[in-house]
C-alpha cells in the first residue's frame, strides 16, 4: 500500500527548491527557484536545455498561520530545438505548481473553489479574508463556474420539487438522487413537458417522490411510465397536520366542554361522540371548521393591522403573528378583512370504492378483539381512519 506524501512548504517539491525566506508586514515571500535541467515545449513536446532567458512571476500560495504566502518563482525561456515546430522560444511549464498566466497555485484554486462550493460569493469572502487570502465574492463564483459539470448516473430513486430563480416570476424544478442525497439536475421551469424530456433521456428510474403538483404528476407518467410516483416525506407531514388541524377544529365545543364540566360527564359525552359513525353529520362538521378557520383569518388580519398602525415593521409582525413576511404583505393590502371561501365538492372520490369496507370495520366493535389490538391501539386506529376519511 503505497503511503501518502508528507505536506510541504512548497507545492511541488520534486521540481523547486526553496532559496530563501522573506516577510513584510502583511505576509510571507518564499523565493523558489526551477531544479529541473530542461524543460519540454508545449506545442511539438520536444525536451531543450538550450536557455534563453529567465524571468521572474510573483503568485499566491495557500495561507501560513493567517498570514498570507506568495511565491516568487524564478522560471527559465528556451530555445526549441525542433526545426519544424513554429514555437521557436517558450517558457518552462509547472503543471503541478501553477497554471500558465495564472496569479495563484493550483493547490490554492483549488481550496478557493472548495470554499465557493460549501459557502457561495459572500459567505466564502468573509471565510477568505479571515485566512489571510484576497478573492471576491465574483472570483470564487467564477471558479465555480469553470468547473466541468460532473456526469452522474441516472438514479434510481428520484426526487423531484420546485423552487423559484425569482420569487413569484420564474420557477425552475431541482432532480435529486434520495439514495445518494446529492443533486443531479436543474431544469429551467416546472412544466411537464421538461420533465418529461429529462425522464426519456435518462431512462431507469424507478421510483419518483414528487409533490402534489400535477405537472410533475403528468411529466412522470409520460416520461417515465413504469416508475412508481410516491408522496415525498414534507407533504406527507403537511398532509397530516392539515388533518389534524380541521379534525380537532371540528372537535372545539366538545374539548370546551371537557374543560367545564365533571369526568363522569364529560366522559359520557365522548364515548356517546366516539360511537356516532364518522360519515354522518360529515357537512356540519365541515360547515364549523369553515366557520372556525375563517374566523381565524379576520382575527390574524384584524392583528395585523393594529401592529402595522403601532409603525411596527414588517419583520416584527410576521415573528410576533408566527407567519411569513409575504402573507403580512398580503393582509396588509387587504382594504376589508377576507371574506369566507367556498370550495365545492362533487364528482367521484378515490376513496368511494373501498368506503363501505373502512365504514363496516369502524362501526364493528369485535375488529380490535378480533386482530388482538389493545383498547388504545384500537382508538389509535379508528382516529387514522377518521382523519384520512375526513381528508378525502
Amino acid at each position: 500500500m503505497a503511503r501518502k506524501k508528507p505536506p510541504t512548504l512548497l507545492p511541488d517539491a520534486s521540481c523547486l527548491q526553496l532559496v530563501r525566506l522573506e516577510a513584510d508586514e502583511q505576509s510571507l515571500i518564499a523565493i523558489v527557484a526551477t531544479t529541473s535541467s530542461g524543460a519540454l515545449c508545449p506545442l511539438c513536446q520536444c525536451c531543450s536545455q538550450s536557455i534563453h532567458s529567465r524571468y521572474t512571476r510573483v503568485v499566491a500560495d495557500l495561507p501560513w498561520a493567517g498570514w498570507g504566502v506568495r511565491l516568487e518563482l524564478h522560471v527559465r525561456r528556451f530555445f526549441c530545438q525542433n526545426q519544424e515546430c513554429k514555437r521557436r522560444i517558450f517558457t518552462e511549464r509547472l503543471p503541478g505548481v501553477v497554471a500558465p498566466s495564472a496569479r495563484r497555485t493550483t493547490r490554492l484554486t483549488d481550496l478557493l473553489t472548495l470554499i465557493g462550493f460549501a459557502l457561495g460569493g459572500e459567505a466564502g469572502n468573509c471565510l477568505v479574508e479571515r485566512m489571510g487570502l484576497e478573492a471576491t465574492p465574483e472570483t470564487l463564483l467564477r471558479l465555480i463556474r469553470q468547473q466541468e459539470e460532473r456526469q452522474v448516473p441516472t438514479p434510481r430513486v428520484l426526487g423531484v420539487d420546485d423552487f423559484c430563480f425569482c420569487r413569484r416570476k420564474s420557477y425552475g424544478a431541482i432532480l435529486i438522487d434520495l439514495e445518494g442525497r446529492v443533486p443531479v439536475d436543474l431544469l429551467p421551469d416546472r412544466e411537464a413537458e421538461t420533465l418529461k424530456k429529462w425522464l426519456l433521456a435518462h431512462p431507469g428510474v424507478e421510483i419518483i417522490s414528487r409533490d402534489r403538483g400535477g405537472a410533475f404528476a403528468e411529466g412522470a407518467r409520460l416520461g417515465a411510465p413504469q416508475a412508481r410516483q410516491v408522496a415525498d416525506r414534507w407533504h406527507l407531514l403537511a398532509n397530516l397536520s392539515d388533518a389534524m388541524q380541521g379534525f380537532f377544529l371540528t372537535k372545539q365545543p366538545l374539548l370546551n366542554s371537557l374543560t367545564q364540566k365533571p369526568e363522569a360527564e364529560a366522559s359520557s359525552e365522548v364515548s356517546q361522540a366516539e360511537s356516532v359513525p364518522w360519515h354522518t353529520g360529515m357537512t356540519k362538521r365541515g360547515e364549523e371548521k369553515s366557520l372556525r378557520l375563517h374566523q381565524q383569518r379576520v382575527e390574524l388580519y384584524h392583528q395585523i393591522q393594529d401592529l402595522a398602525a403601532k409603525k411596527i415593521d414588517v419583520a416584527n409582525i410576521a415573528r410576533q403573528a408566527g407567519i411569513s413576511r409575504q402573507t403580512v404583505y398580503n393582509y396588509l393590502e387587504m382594504k376589508q378583512p377576507p371574506e369566507r371561501t367556498r370550495i365545492p365538492r362533487g364528482g367521484k372520490k378515490l376513496i368511494d370504492p373501498y368506503k363501505d369496507y373502512l365504514v363496516g370495520r369502524w362501526n364493528d366493535p369485535r375488529v380490535a378483539q378480533r386482530d388482538g389490538l389493545s383498547a388504545e391501539i384500537a382508538l389509535q386506529a379508528r382516529s387514522i381512519v377518521l382523519l384520512v376519511l375526513g381528508k378525502r
